[in-house]
């Protein structure tokens, strides 16, 4: 008797699990969608969110770390820039696309695609990182899937306008 209550009392916590999961999973969805992506909202969505497209507010990510000194071209010049190691959004974002509009503001034309993309393949110590740091960033972001649910990846189109370093 004491075995049969000790069963449906862990069947119950286990089924609170769940419940609490799935809403925490539903919020992550919710929240990704309100113009700034974090790791675990990209995670959910990349796990829950069929490929469909989100969109970033290129001002609510951090680009302080970047410079309009890497626009060697100046303003109308386009260049992708590594937010990995340099920004508390590098790890959603990884590479932008950004054209400089002013000495402090850029927009971002193209989209961004978060896909795990391995296809750095020389041995630079860079390159051997980014792809380990992708390996386990995809690892990761598979936890989130629900069961009988494939990761798709899927593209985040940017709106709005960035401030950067002058």
């Amino acid at each position: 008797m004491a075995d049969q209550a000790a069963r449906a009392q862990e069947g119950g916590r286990s089924s609170n699990a769940a419940r609490l999961r799935e809403r925490q999973h539903q919020a992550l969805l919710k929240g990704a969608q309100d113009g700034h992506i974090t790791l675990a909202e990209a995670n959910a969505w990349r796990a829950e969110g069929s490929g469909n497209p989100l969109t970033a507010d290129l001002s609510r990510i951090d680009l302080s770390q970047v410079s309009a000194s890497e626009f060697p071209n100046g303003v109308g010049s386009t260049e992708s820039i590594d937010l990995f190691l340099r920004s508390a959004d590098g790890n959603v974002y990884g590479h932008i696309n950004l054209t400089l509009i002013s000495p402090t503001e850029v927009i971002a034309q193209t989209p961004d695609v978060c896909d795990f993309f391995y296809g750095r393949n020389n041995n630079s110590l860079a390159n051997v990182a980014a792809n380990a740091a992708n390996l386990v960033g995809e690892i990761h972001a598979n936890s989130y899937s629900m069961p009988g649910r494939t990761p798709a990846d899927f593209r985040i189109n940017f709106s709005g306008v960035g401030v950067i370093q002058p």
